[in-house]
């Protein structure tokens, strides 16, 4: 009985031994087989006006080496080891997250926050070497896929002149029914741009609050826009040429005259950037909280324009990620806790006094204005 005790231990001993064996092995052939990416180094060749970065590494070189949307590179830049998710818009991360944005029409890798000022982060100027290495084959894919948008320019692709141009009114809380809209670029001169301009005269706009452009972006396609060029030459438009960090001092700057713009002038009221969505979108929630909005009537309306241009469907994995953007917007406002709805509108008041540096009294000719 002992000997075969003995003998069943020794068998069992070398079963491991083998196991343990192939294993390695096993481990080894799957470490031989894995493909050891290759870094790429470059610069920074162009920085915007919202501090995203365009880099010389060029988008071609990435996806030959086996880099591709949905991986996780880190970027060695400044002294900074950063490591980000690969994607191809801003709203593939949340707000103030990074992005390594593939820039496929440049060819180029752009560096960038989401709603924030990646190059004064790092200190970048035109020159700053930076290095990208993989940190993860396929660890942000299933998030990427979520939140991944892509929108037609096709006006057949959608259902009225309104939802192709993303042209809206806004009625949320005591908004008074057209006094505010907000939308797409009449001057922007893409495809939704001439739809966007007509409905502006359809709605009989008199003031337009345009947060993408300056006087030189404006003047471009401002012979394609007749209904807009009358505003401008009436002096009816306010150009800020903003970027896209909310809770920026220069964003708040810009803030400050767009809102002072909005005491002053006459309604209705045409609110942009340039799709509608990001830079509108929460100016829109601003205005919507101040005006005594809820929660859901915030979110459902800075949600529609998602659904207006990439067909996002409601209760959806991408729905709900993206609407993280918006909670995330009326946290900070609130001070870092999700606002109950009685608390949206002391929030949003006391960050229009308190932060933009708006006056009490106008922050009531504000309030009359949109909702009398």
């Amino acid at each position: 009985m002992r000997r075969d005790f003995k003998l069943i231990l020794s068998l069992a001993l070398l079963a491991l031994a083998l196991i343990s064996s192939c294993a390695t092995t096993e481990a080894a052939r799957i470490e031989s087989e894995t493909p050891a990416y290759q870094s790429l180094e470059g610069e920074i060749a162009l920085i915007s006006k919202y501090g995203n970065s365009y880099t010389t590494i060029k988008v071609s070189d990435m996806e030959r080496e086996g880099y591709s949307e949905g991986d996780y590179v880190k970027i060695l830049i400044g002294g900074s080891e950063l490591v980000m998710p690969v994607g191809t818009s801003y709203s593939d991360v949340d707000n103030g997250s990074l992005i390594a944005k593939l820039d496929r029409e440049s060819d180029s890798l752009e560096v960038a926050i989401n709603h924030g000022n990646f190059a004064s982060s790092v200190n970048g100027k035109i020159g700053t070497p930076l290095t990208l290495s993989m940190e993860e084959k396929g660890g942000y894919l299933d998030e990427f896929m979520i939140r991944h948008l892509v929108k037609s320019e096709e006006r057949s692709d959608y259902s009225s002149d309104e939802v192709f141009a993303n042209f809206r009114a806004v009625d949320k809380g005591d908004i008074k029914s057209g006094v505010l809209y907000r939308g797409c670029n009449p001057l922007y001169g893409d495809n939704r741009a001439p739809y966007a301009d007509k409905l502006v005269g359809s709605a009989g706009i008199k003031s337009a609050i345009n947060l993408a452009d300056s006087e030189e972006s404006a003047m471009k396609n401002i012979g394609s826009a007749p209904e807009y060029k009358k505003l401008i030459d009436s002096s009816s438009v306010v150009l800020l040429d903003m970027g896209v960090d909310f809770f920026s001092e220069d964003f708040t700057i810009k803030l400050k005259k767009g809102l002072e713009f909005l005491s002053d002038s006459q309604g209705p009221y045409y609110l942009h950037c340039n799709e509608g969505k990001d830079r509108a979108g929460m100016v829109t929630a601003l205005l919507e909280a101040l005006a005594g909005a809820t929660v859901k009537e915030i979110e459902e309306d800075y949600m529609t324009s998602f659904e207006n241009y990439f067909f996002v469907e409601k209760g959806s994995e991408q729905y709900d990620a993206i609407k993280k953007i918006i909670d995330d917007f009326l946290i900070t406002l609130n001070g870092g806790t999700m606002p109950k709805d009685r608390e949206l509108k002391k929030a949003a008041r006391s960050y229009i006094i308190d932060k933009v540096g708006v006056s009490s009294d106008r922050v009531d000719r504000i309030i009359t204005n949109l909702t009398k």
